[in-house]
């Protein structure tokens, strides 16, 4: 991926998904007991370039499905998208066993790959459970067409005016989950001894995105946001995280909190 950076003693490897063989080679000479599989051709890429998107979201997913089955994995987690649902607001927001309804290639091949995952259980016993992951934020984000999303922590403390462009509507609501979240959930589905469904949707924040504004500029008042900037952008509404609550417990750290942490940096 173009957002892959080896370091040397890490013990981090590369691996072209879409590669079938080096895949295989990769599942045997580790044995891995359990898979969390994050590798993805993000959504504007996807649209850009469909045959690159479906040879890796889709053949890539499949090749890690089939090596986990033939190499004896206990338990694959798989980073599904909120995208499955569509753009369309819904109300309520959606829960697990709502319709599916993906807008783009994206999502469509984050459905497949979820259905594929499936049918690996029925036929061959693996643990299969995807996280339908909302609009991810936090620092680092890299190579994303939607940068506000890690400059809304990464521009806060800096000492200076800053300014950050968010192209949504005011009135629009967002669906908002901090990478460390992202982090701790996935953990959770591949560590837990038991899992009681096949998919979740991640808990959510789900402010307008006016209040989140708000948010950022209180949380330091040298940083300025711009809402309904140049190329507005669809992005997933909220849905509903309860389930993963009831589960396991789960609370989010409120995005107000980080905020404020990011300032006092």
């Amino acid at each position: 991926a173009s957002d892959f950076s080896p370091d040397k003693g890490s013990g981090i490897e590369g691996c072209d998904i879409s590669d079938d063989a080096a895949v295989r080679e990769l599942f045997e000479r580790h044995n891995p007991e359990a898979v969390i599989h994050l590798a993805a051709l993000l959504p504007t890429a996807s649209n850009l370039d469909p045959g690159r998107a479906t040879r890796i979201n889709i053949g890539g997913g499949l090749n890690l499905l089939r090596a986990a089955v033939e190499t004896g994995v206990k338990r694959f987690v798989f980073s599904s998208s909120s995208s499955v649902y569509g753009y369309s607001h819904r109300e309520p927001p959606p829960r697990e066993d709502d319709s599916l309804a993906p807008g783009d290639i994206y999502g469509t091949a984050k459905a497949y790959v979820e259905f594929a995952g499936r049918r690996m259980h029925a036929l061959h016993g693996l643990e299969f459970v995807a996280l339908r992951i909302a609009t991810v934020v936090g620092p680092g984000v890299r190579n994303s067409g939607s940068p506000w999303r890690s400059e809304i922590f990464e521009k806060l403390g800096g000492g200076g005016p800053q300014e950050i462009c968010i192209p949504s509507n005011p009135e629009d609501r967002a669906s908002l989950v901090h990478v460390e979240d992202v982090a701790r959930m996935l953990a959770l589905l591949a560590t837990h001894e038991h899992i009681s469904h096949s998919v979740y949707n991640s808990p959510v924040e789900a402010p307008r995105f006016a209040e989140l504004k708000t948010m950022v500029e209180a949380a330091d008042p040298a940083v300025k946001v711009q809402l309904r900037c140049p190329d507005l952008r669809r992005l997933p509404p909220p849905i509903d995280g309860s389930r993963f609550h009831a589960d396991f417990g789960f609370q989010l750290v409120p995005l107000a909190d980080r905020l404020k942490q990011a300032a006092q940096r």
